[in-house]
């Protein structure tokens, strides 16, 4: 699935480097490169509820989303691709992130 990154986040600022470019997970930098089904979806453009000052982003920055209106495209474990509607039930959504847990999800769903 494509992420959510706040457009403000798209460029760093000027002078140094931004949380946004640390290297991974195992560098200290989570929210910059890991994603979780756990969180609403967000359009790039949206203002999160708890919107970070500075280089330092909230929660709402591990999701995923998208920078497309209404949706967001997510690559499933057969190979095929799907528009997601960002305003996907929360429990759905978490169902499509864990594999082994028994849920199963419909297209329709989506």
């Amino acid at each position: 699935m494509e992420k959510s990154v706040q457009a403000k986040y798209y460029t760093a600022p000027s002078g140094g480097g931004s949380y946004w470019d640390l290297n991974g997970y195992y560098d200290g930098a989570s929210y910059a490169n890991m994603r979780q089904t756990g969180e609403p979806l967000y359009g790039d453009s949206e203002r999160r509820s708890n919107d970070s000052t500075g280089d330092d982003p909230p929660v709402e920055q591990s999701g995923f989303g998208s920078a497309h209106p209404g949706t967001c495209t997510a690559v499933f474990g057969d190979g095929s691709t799907h528009s997601i509607s960002l305003t996907i039930d929360g429990l759905v959504l978490d169902r499509l992130g864990k594999r082994a847990d028994g849920g199963v999800v419909g297209i329709n769903d989506l």
